[in-house]
């Protein structure tokens, strides 16, 4: 799977437009003879939108469970391989459940740590500079307007844990799944 993970939105009707393609199907329609065929998975699903950027997720199990919940977008193994650094699964509402869950543990666990870590600090200069420093993250975020953006369809463009587990909530409850599915990927 690729650099980033995301999560997009994007209609049923057009998941079934491209769900059943061979390969064969997927070059006549969407391939660039100038470029071998090449497909550009942005071609191919024009209308999905970007809801949720993860970020970089190499490092846990985040992927592997957010993909238990769906399944390949790619019924044809050809067509999915093709797409393989994408690693594009077709998911729902319990990805967004599961999400959830994720950025709750990675909240505690961030508390749990930091904890401990002004726990275990030996001198009071040495937690406060731990306050300090925890303090200086948060401020970042508030002071370049970037917590709350009333302008955009999103609740905020932070990429702290606390804040981002309220947007993956809105898009939990929001969301109308009979009519749109989920896209989870990487690139």
């Amino acid at each position: 799977m690729g650099y980033r993970n995301y999560l997009y939105k994007i209609k049923k009707q057009d998941v079934n437009k491209i769900r059943n393609l061979t390969l064969q199907e997927l070059k006549e329609k969407y391939g660039k003879p100038e470029e071998d065929y090449y497909v550009s998975f942005n071609d191919l699903v024009p209308n999905a939108k970007c809801i949720f950027e993860f970020g970089k997720l190499y490092w846990d199990d985040t992927i592997i469970r957010i993909n238990s919940t769906g399944e390949k977008l790619f019924v044809d193994e050809e067509v999915q391989e093709k797409f393989s650094d994408y690693g594009p699964h077709l998911v729902g509402k319990e990805a967004l459940k599961i999400s959830i869950e994720i950025y709750t543990n990675k909240v505690k666990d961030m508390y749990k740590n930091l904890k401990e870590e002004i726990n275990t600090a030996k001198t009071i200069e040495e937690r406060l500079e731990i306050y300090k420093l925890h303090f200086q993250d948060y401020m970042y975020w508030w002071e370049q307007d970037m917590v709350i953006d009333l302008e955009k369809e999103n609740i905020c463009q932070s990429w702290l844990y606390e804040h981002l587990i309220f947007e993956l909530v809105h898009l939990y409850k929001t969301i109308n799944f009979e009519e749109y599915d989920l896209i989870f990927l990487g690139w």
